[in-house]
């Protein structure tokens, strides 16, 4: 029986009878075979799976404190049919000098009137409305100090007839909707409310 050291000696004499171009491509698999190796051994090392779970857990917190976040308060809306409710929007997280919210909702089911400015804003510029979609713009000029949370806009809404078992919502327009720092776009989540309308 040939020892290791025997079979290593005749594959190394029957490499060097191998044409150039075999031997080129077979220490091209062996370089990635290596390459391989050890990016297998680092993905599997505890060292690294560390450094991916830190990172998972700094990402959202990071996240919050770049952007902006508009959401709805209250976020749930329990209404009886005919039942009026004052809805505020929401800016948190980083400060910014203007917003275009574009939202939509079912017109069928709710009736959204008395859209105000907040205490985020002091100057409107946009206050539009039509059938299903409403369109609202303010921006905070010069001499008025930044405010990275508050109230942007309210509004009133009525519940037109019973949605029953399922929900409709008041959405974000998503394409149209921009909060803006300095030029640039700093919105980040934009949270629908969430609307029930019962008997």
């Amino acid at each position: 029986m040939k020892s290791l050291a025997q079979i290593l000696v005749y594959d190394v004499r029957d490499f060097t009878t191998l044409s150039p171009q075999v031997k080129f491509l077979l220490s091209i698999q062996l370089i990635i075979l290596f390459i391989l190796s050890i990016l297998v051994g680092v993905l599997f090392s505890p060292k690294f799976k560390a450094q991916v779970q830190q990172q998972n857990v700094i990402q959202p917190s990071l996240v919050e404190e770049q952007t902006a976040t508009l959401s709805f308060e209250p976020k749930d809306i329990i209404l009886k049919s005919g039942e009026e409710k004052s809805v505020s929007i929401l800016l948190s997280g980083k400060p910014a000098s203007a917003v275009d919210i574009v939202l939509s909702y079912d017109p069928t089911l709710l009736q959204i009137t008395n859209m105000t400015n907040g205490d985020v804003f002091d100057q409107e510029i946009i206050n539009k409305q039509s059938r299903g979609k409403i369109q609202f713009s303010a921006a905070r000029s010069a001499t008025t100090a930044q405010q990275k949370e508050g109230i942007v806009a309210t509004m009133k809404i009525t519940a037109l007839k019973k949605t029953g078992s399922t929900a409709t919502s008041i959405s974000f327009i998503k394409d149209e909707t921009i909060v803006a720092e300095s030029g640039i776009n700093i919105l980040g989540l934009m949270n629908e409310a969430v609307v029930r309308i019962f008997d």
